[in-house]
């Protein structure tokens, strides 16, 4: 599917960029061909894109993808295998290598920190007299 370029400003394909992105970023579409899509050389669209919005378009889907591990971490109830499918990455191997890499911690460090701290029960007084 080739895009026709608006003929605006570098912001406004940059913005058309950034929507398409925004719409596919699960399907891990490589940037050459997303720069063939929008008839660009992907380094040229890899410039613009930095340009416009301050961030690589590799930064800006990792970006996207770790809010939404952040989000089904903070639900609790999915498992990590679970989650690299739903951000559609090839094997688990390769979606625990991304989370040691974006975040600095393997995963099973990075769900302790961000679960939900329950209160724990208050101290039970002994009965004994």
């Amino acid at each position: 599917m080739t895009h026709q370029w608006n003929q605006g400003n570098r912001e406004g394909r940059a913005g058309e960029v950034q929507e398409y992105i925004n719409a596919n970023w699960r399907s891990n579409i490589p940037i050459k061909r997303m720069a063939a899509d929008f008839g660009m050389d992907p380094a040229d669209m890899e410039r613009m894109f930095r340009s416009a919005t301050g961030s690589t378009i590799k930064h800006y889907i990792d970006r996207r993808k770790k809010e939404q591990l952040m989000r089904l971490l903070k639900e609790g109830t999915t498992l990590g295998y679970e989650i690299g499918n739903r951000l559609h990455f090839r094997n688990d191997e390769a979606f625990y290598r991304w989370v040691k890499r974006v975040f600095g911690v393997p995963f099973k460090r990075l769900r302790t920190s961000t679960q939900k701290v329950h209160p724990q029960s208050a101290p039970r007084t002994s009965s004994k007299k």
